[in-house]
């Protein structure tokens, strides 16, 4: 937490507070870089399959397809797309860190 208080100018209290734990942090961490990818992966039409209705998004329906529309999603040639996996990967890594170090879930 100090070293993300001091990177962020504010105080370990607040962070503290904000966060309450190294497990919210990442929690947190997470969240955004979830939000993140939604925003590069959503209204990308792909390859539709049949989709149903106009207001469903427009996934394969075979699992499988799915599965490879999603990680197709990953190679757009997009600034945020090699940002947010590299984001990814290291908050897996604080994560199997932290599970290492504490028995107390990152995920409730």
């Amino acid at each position: 937490m100090t070293e993300l208080a001091a990177e962020a100018g504010v105080s370990t209290a607040l962070v503290s507070y904000h966060f309450k734990d190294r497990a919210g942090i990442l929690r947190q961490t997470l969240e955004f870089i979830s939000n993140c990818a939604e925003h590069y992966t959503a209204g990308s039409d792909g390859d539709a399959g049949d989709a149903g209705d106009a207001g469903a998004e427009h996934l394969p329906r075979d699992p499988l397809r799915a599965l490879e529309h999603a990680l197709l999603l990953e190679f757009q040639d997009l600034p945020e797309v090699p940002e947010n996996s590299t984001a990814w990967g290291r908050a897996a890594e604080a994560g199997r860190t932290a599970d290492a170090r504490h028995t107390t879930p990152l995920f409730d």
